[in-house]
């Protein structure tokens, strides 16, 4: 689920932030591949993430969030990005 909001344009430049949150679980079952072969499946993962957009100009926006894991807290992070669509 997500949703943003642009809160700021003057000109060419606005300011949207942005929240997500997911809940996924890649390794929630495997096919029976033999004894001691088959990996274990793993705890659904929930993140959330808090962010904003910042365009500044015709396609090109600079990006920042902030993301927290629930079950892996080492992948806690800060992404910073550029963004240029053409």
């Amino acid at each position: 689920m997500q949703a943003a909001y642009k809160v700021w344009s003057w000109d060419e430049l606005s300011l949207s932030p942005f929240v997500r949150a997911e809940r996924y679980n890649t390794r929630k079952s495997y096919a029976d591949i033999g004894q001691g072969q088959t990996p274990d499946a793993a705890p659904t993962e929930r993140v959330y993430t808090l962010g904003a957009n910042l365009n500044v100009g015709q396609g090109l926006v600079f990006k920042a969030d902030i993301q927290r894991f629930k079950q892996n807290k080492d992948n806690n992070r800060l992404d910073l990005g550029l963004g240029w669509s053409f």
